[in-house]
């Protein structure tokens, strides 16, 4: 899923702040162009491509979940993969 948000913010810099006033039509509107009418016509790899123009990795989880609880916890970005 982040890696959709994340191409859905490329498109509406402005998402977050209407998230804050509660107002989500514009990602509503969004996955609905992106991902959504498009229904099973794709296997789920190949509609992610074509909603972000980019293929499906972890990186983007990674980051949402280093920004979630890294300052929670303490953790720094690759802290884990130093102690390995």
């Amino acid at each position: 899923m982040e890696r959709l948000f994340e191409a859905a913010l490329r498109t509406n810099p402005g998402l977050t702040d209407e998230f804050r006033g509660g107002r989500f039509s514009a990602l509503l509107s969004w996955l609905r162009e992106q991902v959504h009418q498009h229904g099973r016509k794709f296997f789920p790899r190949d509609l992610i491509r074509r909603a972000t123009d980019q293929d499906l990795t972890p990186e983007p989880y990674l980051r949402y979940l280093e920004t979630k609880f890294g300052a929670i916890y303490g953790i720094r970005a690759g802290a884990a993969a130093a102690t390995d």
